[in-house]
């Protein structure tokens, strides 16, 4: 047996000394990473916790404006922040965070309310209606660490009629013009508008669809020849082009109404198109429906004839007239339409532009009550509030809301739901306004009517006087695919429709009069859609504008703000 020498036995004390070494630098090396990414998390945590406080913070101070410019005397004009901080209370427990809110006049720089005045060397802004506002959110505990500040300019806005270019349909998140979509309206989005659906692949072929007929025809009421029946009720005409490949134009304008007892129709001037037209087609609405939808009543073999004779049963209408847009499109993302859009859309396109072109207002607050609508509810004041749990119609049945005979009657209705069933109609009679103010769904199965004078389905003109309000919150439709508005089928409809938060679901519509206000609006296979904004959220009578500071038109994120 060998005896280790001395020297061997100090090398192997030495060397299991460096072991010991390295393994500890490895070990502190390890610790130090993990200790590096746990202040990593801590701080990302108390960055976004700073960052909910800051927006909390924003939001109470426009709650604060929007409190003040609703009492009976108003005191907006002089808030101008709060002097102490503010804690963001979790439910239960210490405070989530805290924030520090000022506001500050627009012009002159650096004045604070109530000394805010507008720019004499600007027109187009009154700046004595911006404020800014600025929220400081940091974590108790953590002042140097966690700080987040949010910078808002807000508009102090009181409507007047005509004022803003509001759409007939506006989407915050975007609007979807599906397949068999026949619109008549500006339409406007936060983000894309896409027409007949989604986008097309690159690559994919797209026929060329010829223009719209430009001009409508001329029609005349004469006597039924031969042994079919005549027609009774007040129509309208459209016609369409078709070039050689069978692709279809959209519709012309509609003819102006034609009332008609026991009669035919005769079609004079109808419009021809260019040489690559074959072909033309005839529509016709149902009967006292003139503003759509329109449905195939025959076909013109050649592109010269410029006269038809309309005698189809109105039983005998099955096929809808080919979806175009007829009016402007404008979004602050792309406007994509899968045909070409220049084919279908018949007014002025305009994309990515940089403004808010669907403002985010607020609906009015709702407050339900704790027992269901009566039916009928008849209104007994000029300016009256009534609160109920919900408004549920039956199948088959009529709800009837009773206004006063006075034109400037107000009636404001709270509720939790809307609910009409297959076939049920809401009948409003009377000249009064109609406020339904609703925090759950509005849901209309097939065949429902909202907004109609009688049961015959003839819709109440203006659309204006009877306005909807959803404070509902719903999350992406692309992701849940879940709606607070949802119509079901063959719907007729005449009212403003007002929210903001909610996503509105409307297939196959038979007829929609009014406005559509949403978070993500999908219309499909609605044929003949007349929404007219001077009735809707541009009208004398909206109630949208309940509360002034609602718009918000820049935001600034400073993720490392001062002390």
């Amino acid at each position: 047996m060998t005896t280790p020498t001395d020297a061997e036995r100090g090398f192997a004390l030495t060397f299991v000394l460096v072991t010991f070494m390295l393994v500890a630098v490895m070990g502190l090396g390890a610790l130090s990473v993990v200790m590096s990414d746990l202040h990593g998390a801590v701080a990302n945590q108390l960055a976004m916790q700073s960052l909910s406080a800051a927006e909390a913070g924003l939001n109470y101070g426009v709650a604060q404006m929007t409190a003040r410019a609703a009492e009976g005397t108003p005191s907006d004009e002089a808030y101008a922040g709060e002097a102490n901080d503010l804690a963001v209370p979790p439910p239960g427990g210490s405070p989530f965070g805290t924030f520090q809110v000022t506001v500050r006049c627009a012009y002159p720089l650096g004045a604070v309310p109530p000394a805010c005045h507008d720019d004499p060397h600007t027109f187009a802004i009154d700046e004595r209606d911006l404020r800014v506002v600025t929220s400081t959110g940091f974590i108790p505990g953590r002042p140097g660490r966690a700080r987040r500040q949010i910078e808002a300019t807000v508009r102090r806005y009181t409507a007047g009629h005509g004022d803003l270019n509001i759409y007939g349909i506006c989407g915050r998140d975007r609007v979807e013009l599906g397949q068999e979509t026949s619109v008549t309206a500006d339409v406007g989005s936060n983000g894309d508008i896409l027409i007949d659906g989604p986008r097309l692949s690159p690559g994919t072929v797209r026929l060329r669809v010829p223009r719209t007929p430009p001009s409508t025809a001329t029609v005349q009421a004469i006597t039924p020849g031969g042994q079919a029946a005549g027609l009774s009720g007040t129509y309208s005409w459209r016609v369409t082009f078709l070039e050689g490949r069978g692709v279809e134009s959209g519709g012309s304008p509609p003819t102006l109404p034609v009332p008609l007892t026991s009669q035919h129709a005769r079609l004079t001037n109808i419009a021809t198109g260019d040489g690559t037209i074959i072909r033309r087609r005839v529509y016709r609405s149902l009967p006292d429906s003139p503003r759509g939808p329109w449905f195939l009543v025959g076909e013109i073999p050649d592109n010269d004839t410029q006269d038809f004779t309309d005698f189809m049963p109105d039983e005998a209408l099955r096929i809808r007239i080919p979806g175009a847009i007829n009016g402007n499109l404008t979004a602050a993302g792309g406007v994509f339409c899968s045909r070409g859009c220049a084919n279908q859309v018949e007014g002025q396109i305009t994309s990515n532009v940089h403004e808010v072109i669907c403002p985010a207002f607020l609906p009015p607050p709702v407050q339900p009550g704790t027992k269901p609508a009566p039916n009928p509810i008849v209104q007994t004041a000029t300016d009256q509030t009534v609160n109920w749990t919900s408004l549920h119609v039956g199948e088959d049945e009529v709800f009837t809301i009773q206004t006063l005979s006075t034109l400037d009657a107000r009636l404001h209705i709270h509720l939790t739901n809307v609910v009409l069933e297959r076939g049920a109609a809401l009948v409003i009679t009377g000249p009064g306004t109609v406020y339904l103010h609703v925090s759950g769904v509005f849901i209309l199965r097939r065949d429902a009517m909202f907004g109609v004078t009688d049961l015959s389905g003839h819709l109440i003109r203006p659309s204006d006087r009877i306005q909807v309000f959803m404070s509902a919150r719903d999350a992406s439709l692309l992701e849940t695919g879940a709606a607070s508005v949802w119509w079901e089928r063959g719907n007729r409809v005449s009212a403003l429709v007002f929210a903001p938060n909610a996503n509105v679901l409307v297939d196959r519509a038979e007829a929609i009069s009014g406005g559509l206000y949403g978070k993500y609006v999908r219309l499909t296979q609605s044929t003949g859609i007349v929404l007219d904004p001077i009735e809707g959220l541009g009208s004398e009578k909206s109630a949208v504008w309940s509360t002034p500071f609602q718009y918000v038109t820049r935001w600034y994120d400073n993720p490392n703000p001062g002390p």
